[in-house]
């Protein structure tokens, strides 16, 4: 591929993602020779290789011509730039991959995402076997080779089993997304009300059953992020005081409307979350339904503001803090928050000279937070893998990183 496809698919990617709406409005991308695109921004922004780096909503490079006939669904066929090529998918069952001979590995050293790729197995097939019990049996058998979202009360099961490993991996902010578009949750002050009630600790266990796979602070960024790590607004953090939350829900007007949780429950640790949650809003007094669904149909639903009313799901590890697609009112992102101060502090961030400032303004950013409150900070989890003892050089970072994996015969 050469620039003009880097251009269509630069362009779509600014257009159609979060990530892309919030932080690069006003950009655009230019073709200058075939294998040099040039991207303009209308002002400088400390963080903008972060944001081409996103890990989830991916700034995928496709040819041009599959690009200018994808529409609001997606693309309709599937290729990249990488060492594997897609072969099918079908629904509910597997995506295939299949190794792509004619893939030219960079030279540079393989880091993370970046670098030197190689498909070192000639098949890959990704199944979906949402039952947990189903996957600890198959990497048990050997039936599997790797299972992701290991059921973290099973972990000392696979500890133990001969011939599994088990690979942990910074895992994902857990959270509980307010609908500001309509309804009882337009009012701060009853989002405020709800963060107040919690208990935060007693709805992580019920999630990751041991306090070795999460923490429990103020900070959107994990501990061991450096650059990004703040404990500001913790005043605000796992409070777990129903009798004020009850008190602001009176102040706020709160009447008994019906309130519905929106979660899939093809996740334990976001059922599990929904269930103590949906529990602890009932003991304030609030009117709440817990509606369970698959997760194509949480997807479809979190899309209309006039299905739900709290959406539990998370975030898995972030970058920057501009990569939670919550805290943008531009992002237009499930949930809709409204808040324009919290936009002008993450243009400020980006704006910064230095990490060091641009930490500065991110605390500000942090109380702001907990200020609007577009979602709950409930806790920061572990994930947790396996694989066979045959694998060799799995990463999981924000999933599975396949190239440059092997399996010993």
């Amino acid at each position: 591929m050469i620039a003009e496809d880097v251009v269509a698919s630069m362009e779509r990617w600014r257009e159609t993602t979060s990530p892309g709406r919030s932080n690069l409005e006003n950009a655009s991308f230019e073709e200058i020779d075939d294998y040099t695109v040039e991207l303009h921004l209308e002002e400088p922004s400390s963080i903008i290789l972060s944001v081409l780096a996103e890990l989830v909503q991916i700034a995928a490079i496709m040819p041009k011509e599959i690009v200018e006939e994808a529409d609001g669904t997606g693309v309709k066929e599937f290729i990249g730039t990488g060492p594997f090529k897609f072969v099918e998918w079908q629904t509910d069952q597997h995506v295939h991959l299949q190794r792509y001979e004619d893939y030219a590995p960079s030279e540079e050293e393989s880091s993370g995402l970046a670098g030197h790729k190689e498909a070192l197995v000639e098949n890959l097939y990704f199944e979906f076997v949402p039952d947990s019990s189903t996957r600890l049996a198959g990497i048990q058998t050997g039936e599997y080779d790797v299972i992701t979202t290991v059921p973290l009360d099973s972990a000392a099961q696979l500890e133990s089993a001969q011939g599994v490993e088990l690979v942990t991996a910074l895992g994902s902010l857990q959270t509980a997304i307010f609908n500001e578009a309509r309804g009882v949750f337009t009012d701060p002050l009853i989002r405020q009300a709800v963060n107040t009630a919690i208990d935060n600790r007693a709805i992580m266990l019920a999630a990751y059953v041991s306090e070795d796979y999460f923490e429990l602070n103020a900070g959107l960024m994990y501990e061991s992020q450096l650059d990004w790590h703040s404990l500001a607004g913790e005043e605000y953090y796992f409070q777990n005081d129903k009798e004020l939350a009850e008190e602001m829900l009176e102040e706020a007007g709160y009447d008994g409307e019906e309130i519905v949780i929106l979660v899939a429950r093809d996740y334990d640790t976001l059922y599990n979350t929904a269930v103590v949650l949906h529990q602890q809003l009932e003991e304030i007094g609030m009117n709440v339904v817990l509606e369970v669904t698959d997760w194509p149909t949480y997807l479809e639903r979190t899309n209309d503001p006039a299905t739900f009313d709290i959406g539990v799901t998370s975030f898995s590890t972030r970058l920057i803090p501009h990569q939670y697609p919550t805290l943008s009112k531009r992002g237009e992102f499930t949930g809709w928050t409204q808040s324009e101060e919290l936009d002008i502090l993450l243009d400020e961030i980006k704006a910064q000279p230095t990490q060091e400032e641009a930490f500065e303004v991110f605390e500000e950013l942090q109380v702001q937070f907990y200020e609007d409150m577009p979602m709950l900070n409930i806790g920061k989890s572990s994930g947790l893998s396996a694989i066979r003892s045959n694998v060799h050089n799995f990463e999981d970072l924000v999933g599975p990183v396949i190239w440059n994996t092997s399996i010993e015969d």
